[in-house]
This record gives structure tokens, C-alpha cells and sequence, in this order.
């Protein structure tokens, strides 16, 4: 039976590859632009992208995406049953004796797949009351004595006397070893696929008979974490009610549910009392395999329900308290009810785990999004290229072909490439060829706004990836980043205030609109103000937003009362984030507060030359100022601020004259109005008296005499 799968390790080699239309020879003769690092995905699909810069400062992108039935290097682990029910007859055997002689065939077939290129290592986990590492690490499947070794190891399990089944402590010590060392200290390589196959006679239970659905929610929690490193987790049901396709009691119970949260079942039936647990088991498997990628938990709890209206006992039920996506039909949870069975579930697994066989003709779609910081130019070309056998390709002759290609939404869709029957095989088909890749390229700017900066994602990320039957991703590309050097500019604008008003500092500096939290996503931008070398105040914007803040120095404000035309220096330092290769930017602008200040002359007629007349002026309703006025002549004042101003002449020192009869003259000084004059014309007091001048007009002008 040693070595019963080899032949199924090279059955993909087989395949026939259909060839394409003929097509033109891209660049024969030339290397190639950047030949992409291929990442392996799983199930032997083999996708990677490269970004090399052209002359023009654009950027060249190209896909390579392949399968391959090359073997893949596995780091299983083995989950093995020893609890007394495995003792129990199993087709011509026992379950221990069948789960020992499968469990050996894998490991051979293991060592007979091992190369120096694929390292498969293999660590046990023995379970029943407790569970136990049957070898203290992941061991490399180097060479026949560590087979050997392993295969013993295997065969010396006995049957535990209790009938615990301490599932989720295996599933602990199952992660221990897969996130462990190896036996011989090497780090895990990514490219390993990690594979945890979890054998069981019944259900999980910390009792002689109960189902314990708390053991069965740890245990699916650690497997959860183990998916989400990238695990495939099988489970095996070697027990006859074992149902990959059931999740909970449909039907056959006194109270059948239909699936929905909050929906339950129960026996009702005191001569069948377990019946109820054997959905919930099934659930359970299911919920631990990699049927299930979302379960973190099983989902149920147990409660009591009358069995019948009489109410004359207690059935026993379970409810469903939470549902996860599970496809049942993925073929992660496996039953085995004989040992012929339990061998074709073990050779299933190497088909699955070991061997491509990814479904990808010609209505898959590799797809790859470009980042909002480019904009995609010109035509996206496709071309194949053969495979010369051991997985390498002849790089310098590209057949262009034709393929569905889309460019919606910044998105590069090409569909129309059949992987499977360009499958490419590490030796020759039965046609001598070694299958092809497709090759997709196509070139990027960097949009026009785009400010710049370091590690800065230019495609990848998204949608990007392989979909199966343009819908279903198998597989991912990586984030390419690139440095694009700094580009940004920025005006100031100056700013003319009135004596008196406050100057606007913030509002002098024009940030850019596209200064949006995407464009400048990689810089941080600051601007610091300065008089002189006084710093007066900095704003600062950081990287992805579209505005700052202002923090301003001791004993500023940002809206000094200015008394006099200033000079103000704009620092603005444009700095990558992250830091790399790309430097800060400093830009230096300036601009000017300029100060107005109006002027009010007072103007004497109808006076005494050699006399002195007084005038009182009011601001905006307040009293503002004395001037003097020489005899019928006239003052100005300078410096004024902004206001509306009255001017009135005090009459104890023009007491010859009579009193005034008129308004109060008023003048507006505003930017409209910088100087303004207001006359004041006396008359003598009527009787004359004293020197009995003659009678004039006394009245106040604006701007000359009435």
C-alpha cells in the first residue's frame, strides 16, 4: 500500500495544452521589461506584478499569472483521536488500526514528493482526556529515517481508557506547532502552505455522553485564527452519522428548525436522547474546517423544552444563536465510515493540498487596481509566453494575443486566458510543450494634482487578483509602492487694512484646492509665518488631510493691530511621510499688510488772523480729539483711523460770535475716503460791540465754505 499515491502527484503533468491564435512576436531578441517576482497563492496558481519607470517619468506595469502542477512544500499537522472509542470495529479493523495505516500512506506519500525545491514538514497531536505533541516540533521530511521515525511515532499510539474527547486542547496544541519551529531551527517560509487535519470518532465532550458545546466553540475559535493565517484545516468524521451536508436538525424531531437564528430542535423522545447532538456534531465539523472561513464560534446552546403539551417531561434541544457562511459542498469536512473510505479521504487531501487543480478556462479574470494617485495611459497589451520546462520561461519571445480587456474605474480587467489548459508543467507533455503564462502590461501616470512623496501605491491592493469565473477571488496581488518626487506650489496674497483694524495673517497664505487629503495623502505640509526672524505663527496640514491648524508664538494673535506698512516671509516646508528617498521641499513666498490712515483738515474762515479758535472732534459718537486752528487758516490731522467724525468749535473762545444754528458737520474716513476737510465760517454777533466789525455768515462746510 507504500506509495499508493505517487501516481496521483504527477497526473497534472498530463494535461494537454491547447495552443492559442498565432499572434506577432512582441520583442524577440530583447530582454524584457522587469520580469515580475511571482507569489504563489495556493492551489497552484502563480500571479505577481513588477512598476519600472519610463524615460517620460511614467511607469510601466506588468502582470504575470500562471498555474503550475508543480508540488507545493506543506506544513501539516496530524490531529489523531485516541480515545476508547477508537478502539470500536471499523469495516475489517478498528478506527485506531485504519487511522494509523492512512495517516502512514500520507507520510510516504510526503517523503515521495519531497525535493530540495519543496520541504514538506509534518508534526502530531494525540487527543483524548488531554492532548499531547507527539513530536515537539514541525519535523522535516528530510530523508527514509525521519519518515521512518514519524511512521513509528504513528504507530505506537494506543487507545486511552476514557471516553473524553478533548478536541479543543489538540486544536491548541495543533497552532503551538504550527506556529512553532521546525526541528532544525529554520524560519517558516510564506511560500509553505500550513494544512491541520483533525481525525475524531464522535463528538466533542468533556463527560462520559454530553456534547460540549463550549469545547466545540474553542476549538473552532483556534481553528478560526489558524485560517486566518492561512491554514486549510480538514476535519474527518470517522463515525457513522457523520454529514458534511448537515448543519443543523432539519428534520426527524419533535421540533424540527429551519436554519434561522433563534429556530431550534429537540428530541421529544426520551428513548432516542442523543439523536439531538448529531446535527450539532456535523455542525461542529463543519464549522472547524475550512468549509468555514468565518465561524468563530459553534453557534448553539442547549435548552429544555416541553415535549409535549401534557408537559408530561423535558426535551432536550438545541437553539441557534448565530449562523456563519459555510460552503458544505468545499469538501473540507470529510466522513469516513471503513478504511477503503478513510484512504480515498487521505488521497482527496493530497489531490487538494498537494497538487494544482485551481479551475481557471477562460472566463477567469485577473483584474488589478490602479490607486487614486495615477491615471492609467494608452492601450493595455496581452501577450503569452512558453514555458522551457523546470518553470522557467522564454522571457525574450512574447506572442501578442487578443483577450477582453476593460479599463473602468481605474480597474484593469483581462478575461479570455485558459489557465488550465496552458497549465505549465516542470516536464514535458505528452505534445513536448510545458504550457505558457500570460503577460499583461500597460503604462500609468502620476495625476496631475499629485503631490508627491515616499512608498506611495501605485497599483495592487483593491480588487486586485485572480477571480474565478470573474467572481470568486483564488488569488492576490501584491501592493506595488513607488517615491514620487515633491510638486506643489502655493500663492500669498497681500492684504491693505486700516489704521486701527486688525491685519488677517491665516488668510494670506492660498493653500492649493487639491490639497484634499488624497493628493498630499504622503506629506506633511507647514507653513511658517515670520517678521523678520520673529517666528509669528505655523500651520501645519498632515499627511491625508485636507485642512490644519494654527499654532501661533507667545503674545500672537494672527491678526495684529498694525500701525505701519509690514513685511511678512512665508516658510513653507513640503516633508515626506513616510521618509525615504524622496527630501522635504522648502518654498518661500512673502507679502505685504499695508496700513492706511486718513486725514481731516479744519479749515477757519470769517476768523481773526491773530486769534486762536478751538475745535472738539468726536469719533463715531465718542469724543475723540482738540485741535487749535491759527486765525482763518487751517489745521490737518494726520493718522486717522477709519471712522465717521464731528468736528464743533468751542464757543468760549469765539464769544464774539454768534451761535451756531447749524448741524453738526459729519465726514466718513474709509479706504473711499482717505482725506477729508470740513470749513468752519464764523458771523460777528448782531448788535456789533466792541469793534463793530462787519456782520459775516458763520456756517460749517464740508469741503469748502457755504
Amino acid at each position: 500500500m507504500k506509495r499508493k499515491m505517487l501516481s496521483i502527484l504527477l497526473c497534472f503533468a498530463l494535461v494537454i495544452a491547447a495552443v492559442l491564435p498565432m499572434g506577432t512576436v512582441l520583442a524577440q531578441g530583447t530582454a524584457p521589461k522587469s520580469v515580475p517576482v511571482i507569489t504563489p497563492q495556493g492551489d497552484g496558481l502563480m500571479i505577481g506584478s513588477s512598476v519600472e519607470q519610463n524615460d517620460d517619468g511614467s511607469y510601466h506595469i506588468r502582470l504575470d499569472s500562471y498555474v503550475t502542477s508543480a508540488h507545493k512544500p506543506l506544513d501539516v499537522v496530524l490531529v489523531l483521536d485516541t480515545s476508547n472509542n477508537m478502539d470500536e470495529g471499523f469495516g475489517n479493523t478498528t478506527r485506531l488500526q485504519a487511522m494509523k495505516e492512512a495517516a502512514e500512506q500520507f507520510i510516504h506519500t510526503l517523503r515521495d514528493s519531497y525535493t530540495d525545491t519543496y520541504h514538506h514538514h509534518v508534526g502530531i497531536v494525540s487527543y483524548s482526556d488531554t492532548a499531547t505533541k507527539v513530536t515537539p516540533t514541525l519535523t522535516e521530511l528530510r530523508n527514509d529515517t525521519v519518515e521512518t521515525e514519524l511512521c513509528n511515532k504513528i504507530e505506537a499510539l494506543g487507545v486511552d481508557n476514557d471516553r473524553y474527547r478533548h478536541i479543543d486542547e489538540a486544536m491548541t496544541v495543533a497552532n503551538e506547532l504550527m506556529n512553532g519551529d521546525y526541528d532544525d531551527n529554520h524560519e517558516h517560509p510564506k511560500e509553505h502552505q500550513k494544512v491541520v487535519i483533525v481525525l475524531s470518532s464522535g463528538t466533542p465532550k468533556d463527560s462520559s455522553y454530553d456534547f460540549s458545546s463550549g469545547m466545540a466553540s474553542k476549538a473552532i475559535a483556534t481553528s478560526y485564527q489558524m485560517k486566518q493565517q492561512g491554514a486549510l484545516v480538514y476535519s474527518i468524521g470517522m463515525f457513522n452519522e457523520a454529514n458534511p451536508d448537515e448543519l443543523y436538525g432539519a428534520s426527524g424531531f419533535h421540533c424540527n428548525s429551519d436554519g434561522a437564528v433563534e429556530s431550534h430542535w429537540d428530541d421529544g423522545d426520551i428513548t432516542a436522547p442523543f439523536q439531538r447532538d448529531i446535527p450539532a456534531n456535523n455542525r461542529f465539523f463543519n464549522y472547524l474546517s475550512s468549509n468555514s472561513f468565518e465561524a468563530k464560534n459553534l453557534g448553539l446552546v442547549a435548552e429544555t423544552y416541553l415535549a409535549h403539551d401534557w408537559d408530561l417531561w423535558t426535551a432536550y434541544g438545541w437553539k441557534i444563536t448565530a449562523n456563519y457562511t459555510c460552503d458544505t459542498n468545499a469538501g473540507y469536512y470529510k466522513s469516513a465510515k471503513d478504511p477503503d473510505a478513510l484512504n480515498q479521504v487521505f488521497e482527496d487531501i493530497v489531490n487538494k493540498t498537494l497538487e494544482s487543480h485551481v479551475q481557471l478556462d477562460t472566463s477567469a479574470v485577473l483584474k488589478e487596481t490602479i490607486s487614486p494617485y495615477f491615471e492609467i495611459t494608452g492601450d493595455v497589451t496581452c501577450s503569452t509566453v512558453a514555458s522551457t520546462g523546470d518553470l522557467k520561461f522564454d522571457e525574450e519571445n512574447k506572442v501578442q494575443v487578443e483577450l477582453t480587456v476593460s479599463k473602468q474605474n481605474n480597474i484593469v480587467s483581462v478575461r479570455g486566458f485558459d489557465y488550465n489548459t496552458n497549465c505549465v508543467t516542470p516536464t514535458a507533455k505528452s505534445d513536448q510543450t510545458y504550457g505558457k503564462k500570460l503577460v499583461v502590461e500597460f503604462d500609468v501616470k502620476r495625476k496631475a494634482d499629485m503631490i508627491g512623496g515616499n512608498q506611495i501605491p501605485i497599483c495592487g491592493g483593491g480588487e486586485s487578483g485572480m477571480y474565478q469565473s470573474g467572481s470568486t477571488n483564488v488569488g492576490t496581488l501584491l501592493e506595488e509602492k513607488v517615491d514620487l518626487p515633491i510638486e506643489y506650489n502655493y500663492t500669498t496674497s497681500n492684504q491693505t487694512i486700516f489704521l486701527g483694524e486688525t491685519a488677517d495673517l491665516a488668510n494670506r497664505i492660498n493653500t492649493p484646492a487639491y490639497v484634499d487629503g488624497t493628493n498630499n495623502a504622503f506629506v506633511d505640509i507647514s507653513y511658517t509665518i515670520k517678521n523678520g526672524d520673529q517666528t509669528v505663527g505655523t500651520y501645519t496640514i498632515s499627511a491625508g488631510q485636507s485642512s490644519g491648524s494654527w499654532v501661533w508664538a507667545d503674545g500672537q494673535t494672527g491678526m495684529p493691530a498694525l500701525t505701519e506698512d509690514t513685511v511678512y516671509t512665508v516658510d513653507c516646508a513640503v516633508t515626506p511621510n513616510p521618509t525615504g528617498t524622496i527630501p522635504a521641499t522648502a518654498i518661500v513666498e512673502d507679502f505685504t499688510v499695508f496700513v492706511q490712515s486718513g486725514t481731516l483738515t479744519i479749515q477757519k474762515q470769517g476768523g481773526q488772523d491773530d486769534e486762536k479758535y478751538v475745535f472738539n472732534i468726536e469719533k463715531d459718537g465718542k469724543y475723540y480729539m482738540t485741535v487749535t486752528v491759527d486765525g482763518n487758516s487751517g489745521t490737518t490731522i494726520q493718522k486717522l483711523p477709519k471712522g465717521k467724525y464731528n468736528v464743533t468749535e468751542e464757543t468760549a473762545w469765539s464769544w464774539r460770535y454768534g451761535e451756531q444754528s447749524y448741524d453738526q458737520p459729519t465726514v466718513t474716513i474709509d479706504l473711499s475716503n482717505l482725506a477729508q476737510t470740513v470749513i468752519c465760517t464764523n458771523s460777528e454777533r448782531n448788535p456789533k460791540w466792541l469793534n463793530g466789525y462787519n456782520a459775516c455768515v458763520n456756517a460749517y462746510a464740508e469741503g469748502g465754505a457755504q
